[in-house]
């Protein structure tokens, strides 16, 4: 067989099991904002400055745009557990 056809043939074959890995992989449903909100207040360091922080991921109703600013001002702050 040629060199070519066989390299060919290699490359469809890897693409075509990689397809079949992801159509068949177990899809997980996305987190909601609740939950985006209490993973990220356990992150948050539990001290009197940092505090606010905690607090404002408490308000009902944020959006995932809130929660983000809210984890990168708690960072700026130096209010992120590193070990975590």
């Amino acid at each position: 067989m040629n060199l070519k056809l066989k390299l060919l043939l290699t490359y469809f074959f890897g693409l075509t099991l990689i397809c079949l890995m992801v159509a068949c992989s177990k899809h997980q449903d996305p987190i909601t904002m609740n939950e985006k909100a209490k993973l990220t207040k356990e992150l948050i360091i539990d001290n009197s400055r940092c505090k606010a922080f905690s607090a404002k991921l408490l308000t009902p109703a944020l959006d995932s745009a809130a929660i983000e600013k809210i984890y990168h001002e708690a960072m700026t702050a130096k209010c992120i557990q590193k070990d975590v």
